[in-house]
């Protein structure tokens, strides 16, 4: 793996024990190798009061990024979106169906969307959201992001690609938690 600079490496087994290292006056942005335990992580953080974030793709995407933005100096870096500032265009609740239905019927309602507008999927199944980013990335849709509520877990995503525009500076302040 890498270090990502100004990080503290909290392992996920230990993270309910040191909770107290962490600042809750300012954003957490967790980050394993590649999201799954990031998104475990922030679950956990948000339960306990912090405002908390995953870092979708987790370190692999964080270095693709650096390794890119070097080369390209002038791309922004994506800001995460907090689920309740998303406004969803087309809602959809899949609470009922198991797997493959959720992902067909975001298929399915998606083609009837047009590009920009954002669908607000329910399900019951946390295990769907690395399979809603995965059809993301292979269908250039955009995964906003989810939330867990008991046994409910809303999902946000756009149709079409996501427009970077935020400032590359508007992460300061915040603090990062590296998973391994």
């Amino acid at each position: 793996m890498g270090y990502i600079e100004g990080s503290k490496n909290i392992p996920l087994g230990e993270l309910i024990n040191r909770l107290s290292e962490i600042p809750k006056d300012k954003p957490v942005y967790v980050s394993c190798q590649v999201g799954k335990r990031g998104e475990a992580a922030a679950k956990l953080l948000s339960e306990n009061g912090f405002e908390a974030f995953n870092v979708i793709g987790g370190y692999r995407a964080y270095a693709d990024y650096q390794q890119a933005s070097s080369s390209h100096n002038n791309i922004p870096a994506a800001q995460p979106t907090r689920a309740k500032d998303v406004k969803p265009d087309v809602k959809l609740n899949c609470s009922g169906l198991q797997c493959p239905g959720p992902i067909s019927q975001v298929f399915q309602t998606m083609n009837r969307m047009k590009d920009g507008e954002v669908l607000e999927v329910k399900v019951a199944d946390p295990g769907f959201i690395p399979d809603v980013k995965a059809w993301c990335s292979n269908t250039g849709n955009t995964y906003i992001s989810s939330e867990t509520a008991g046994s409910t877990t809303t999902v946000y995503v756009k149709k079409g690609a996501a427009a970077q525009t935020a400032d590359a500076n508007t992460t300061k302040g915040a603090t990062l938690v590296v998973f391994n």
